[in-house]
């Protein structure tokens, strides 16, 4: 059994082997489970367009974000809570940048709100260089 959710650079999952009489109680098991799964949507300005492409890929949180670029030119991401913007002139706008959406819980009166607590831009892909 496999649970999968999109992210800008491939998907996450989540997999359990299952015996044949065994589907219900592992699907109550997955699905607990994944309430506990924090993801971070990370991926390259080529894979964010792809993945902003399919509106059905995306989690709600998403819906209220704007990613703009023009390679070569400008960068920007707007949403309810921060806005920026950047020209190449400052950092390279190009297609292997890599960009980060990390999201939290935040109260929200009486219910939570999931939303994007951390953006992070990176001039290439490797992650784990913090010349952003």
């Amino acid at each position: 059994m496999t649970y999968s959710l999109p992210v800008p650079d491939g998907c996450l999952m989540m997999v359990r082997f299952v015996a044949p009489g065994g589907p219900h109680d592992a699907r109550l098991d997955l699905d607990e489970l994944s309430s506990f799964l924090c993801a971070t949507y990370q991926g390259t300005l080529a894979q964010w367009k792809d993945f902003l492409g399919d509106p059905a890929l995306q989690p709600a949180a998403l819906r209220n974000i704007r990613i703009g670029y023009d390679y070569g030119g400008r960068f920007s991401y707007a949403s309810q809570r921060v806005a920026f913007s950047y020209p190449s002139s400052l950092q390279p706008v190009k297609p292997g940048n890599l960009r980060q959406l990390g999201f939290v819980f935040f109260p929200d009166g009486c219910k939570l709100l999931w939303d994007v607590a951390a953006v992070n831009v990176w001039k290439t892909q490797a992650s784990d260089d913090q010349d952003r």
